[in-house]
């Protein structure tokens, strides 16, 4: 069995995000290639999917099977990899250009990487 260490380590990664949702980095980034109405309904979605397995991680070991495997495909693919479409977008991501959205991604891949060990393990 999984120990709920590591799980409890990514919930408290999760937790110490007290940050906003990026939206300026989203402006920026939008505002330097094209009009992309959907980017910011996207990346929320794609973040709450993974916020809602990274805040109950502690206790993964004890959800249900089908739980598990509902995780395990909602967290298979990057954000680019569900949405390919952006991938021209993302090239300009950076430090300078959108360090929120930046910063954010980074955090939600990790997240994401991170639950997927955790549950291949299981």
């Amino acid at each position: 069995m999984v120990q709920t260490s590591e799980g409890a380590a990514i919930q408290n990664l999760f937790e110490s995000d007290k940050s906003r949702f990026p939206i300026e980095g989203c402006r920026a980034l939008v505002a330097l290639r094209f009009k992309q109405d959907d980017l910011v309904p996207n990346l929320d979605v794609y973040f709450s999917t993974i916020a809602g397995y990274a805040s109950s991680a502690a206790t993964i070991s004890t959800w249900a099977q089908e739980r598990v495997e509902r995780a395990r495909d909602d967290l298979a693919s990057s954000f680019l990899e569900r949405y390919p479409d952006y991938e021209a977008l993302f090239r300009d991501i950076n430090d300078s250009t959108a360090p929120d959205l930046a910063w954010r991604l980074d955090l939600y891949e990790e997240l994401r990487t991170k639950l997927l060990e955790l549950i291949r393990r299981m």
